[in-house]
């Protein structure tokens, strides 16, 4: 609308405006074939289910209405400029039968007739014919396969429907969060995390101590894709006093939210420090869900939340004492923290902006007004036990590749850098409007710190000196490891089973395949496409 106000074409409430370049091209090259114009309206009615193919999968009922108008291709202007001005104003026109709509929750009474159309038994006819086709013969060759395959053959069968299920799950969410991949290695490693809960009643420090080490095994499968296979490094700028103290001592961890990946290169420094074990997060109560990865956070006792904040404050007050309470001695955690409550984006930005106009608050540049009450129960609840806050901010230099974890996946180089500052918890004021105030503080430093990075990609003569870390191999032993148990024996049963099975079999296999890998796609693309929640794109933001 910014465009359309310097154009001074209509402004519209329901559409973005327009392209007209691509459809003016159509018209005219149609030599008069193409007779009729038809532009749809679509709405959804509020009585039927969220209309999403999720919904529809489920077998929920989707209720939608549809508006059609057609235009004779003659009442169209053929000269470019003629064009484009009857596609605004047919755009202009399509916002207002849209609006009825929502007013109205129906298009009727709005200048056309309802139509019946009766519907018709073709679809069912081609899905039974596909069920005779596919369907049959696939269940009689599941159970030969089931009642005569070995116990490990029928384990890995089991596998691979589960890998197809979540392929499944995960390409119906594009149409609406991060996956990861290594599905054998985690679900293995979930199986191991859940028999570990029989400790628990008798030992935490036990269970604790386990679940570090089993966590260590996935997560150390995410820093060897960035570092071994895509070749991805980051520099840390930090005091070296202050890194010898973070090995040593409870931490929150405060970051900025602005990349896809911007966990990444915070996973990175943790394991060449060797603290990636003691890896916890404050999310969302979705992130729980995440097959594997949400599992082993579960586990290793992260902390969910709802942002509604009468449910949080229990459960942030609740959560905390639980971990603080028996935590082994000479092992230490860090929660990694965004107090933006959500993912970087200009329109979240934006609005946020107008609340701290309206409060008084320190104008941001590259961050979203920040939320204090979790952070300042946080702090209330640590009870001395946690000592330090590291701040860091993290930047992507424009000389690697795009940062986001397909690229890494596809062996693309990324070149993080992160700023890291530790403020001991002394030095932050315990009261609520003082502990308020010095994270608005804490985040206009934040942005003068990236500013810096935007402006001379790097943090190199900031304050900081730069910090060496070596990489180191347990990351590709713990991988290399995974490849053996997992990979070498799949191998031979892949061959064993391709070599011995039927056509059809083998048929069937490939369709599974051809699933897992669609899904695992799709989940990578969950870091590109959804960008996060829609949370603090509502001009109500409460802290």
């Amino acid at each position: 609308m910014k465009i359309a106000q310097e154009k001074c074409l209509p402004e519209l409430k329901h559409h973005i405006l327009p392209r007209t370049k691509g459809f003016t091209l159509l018209l005219q090259g149609a030599e008069d074939r193409i007779t009729g114009i038809y532009y749809l309206t679509v709405g959804f009615k509020k009585s039927g289910a969220k209309p999403t193919l999720l919904s529809i999968i489920k077998g929920r009922y989707c209720q939608a209405e549809i508006f059609v108008r057609r235009i004779p291709l003659s009442q169209i202007p053929k000269d470019t400029n003629g064009c484009n001005n009857w596609i605004y104003k047919l755009y202009k026109e399509k916002d207002q039968i849209y609006d009825y709509f929502i007013h109205d929750d129906t298009f009727e009474d709005n200048g056309l007739a309802r139509v019946e159309i009766q519907s018709n038994y073709y679809d069912l006819l081609i899905e039974i014919s596909w069920m005779i086709i596919i369907g049959i013969p696939s269940i009689f060759y599941l159970i030969k396969f089931l009642w005569t395959s070995s116990f490990i053959g029928q384990f890995i069968f089991l596998i691979v429907v589960i890998l197809a299920s979540f392929g499944v799950r995960a390409m119906i969410a594009v149409t609406e969060i991060e996956r990861g991949s290594h599905y054998v290695s985690g679900l293995i490693i979930n199986f191991l995390q859940l028999c570990s809960c029989i400790i628990w009643p008798f030992s935490k420090e036990l269970y604790r101590k386990m679940n570090r080490y089993l966590a260590l095994g996935i997560w150390s499968q995410f820093t060897f894709i960035a570092q071994w296979w895509s070749k991805s490094d980051c520099t840390l700028y930090m005091n070296p006093d202050d890194l010898e103290k973070i090995q040593k001592e409870h931490a929150i961890v405060i970051m900025n939210h602005k990349y896809d990946i911007d966990w990444i290169p915070g996973w990175i420094i943790c394991q060449r420090i060797g603290i990636m074990q003691g890896s916890k997060i404050i999310g969302k109560q979705s992130l729980k869900l995440l097959p594997i990865i949400g599992w082993c956070w579960i586990f290793t006792e992260s902390i969910f939340i709802r942002r509604i904040w009468e449910n949080d404050r229990e459960t942030l007050v609740k959560d905390l004492r639980k971990i603080l309470d028996n935590y082994p001695k000479n092992c230490f955690f860090n929660f990694l923290l965004f107090c933006e409550g959500t993912r970087f984006t200009e329109k979240k930005r934006l609005i946020s902006m107008k609340i701290a106009q309206e409060k008084g608050l320190p104008e941001l540049k590259h961050h979203i007004l920040p939320r204090t009450k979790g952070f300042t129960l946080l702090l209330q609840g640590a009870e001395d036990r946690i000592t330090g806050i590291y701040d860091l901010t993290v930047g992507f230099k424009k000389s690697g590749a795009k940062p986001t974890l397909l690229s890494i996946i596809q062996g693309r180089s990324c070149q993080a850098e992160i700023f890291v500052r530790r403020i001991p918890l002394s030095e932050i004021p315990k009261d609520t409007n003082g502990c308020n105030n010095w994270v608005y503080k804490l985040y206009k430093e934040k942005d003068q710190i990236y500013d810096y990075f935007v402006r001379h990609d790097t943090f190199e003569g900031n304050g900081l000196a730069r910090v060496e870390i070596q990489s180191n191999y347990y990351d590709l032993l713990i991988e290399l490891s995974w490849m053996i148990i997992i990979g070498i024996p799949s191998i031979f049963y892949l061959i064993k089973f391709l070599w011995t099975s039927s056509f059809i079999a083998q048929l069937i296999f490939l369709i599974v395949v051809i699933l897992a890998s669609i899904g695992v796609r799709a989940m990578i693309a969950m870091t590109e496409i959804e960008r996060g929640s829609h949370y603090g794109e509502i001009e109500k933001m409460i802290n």
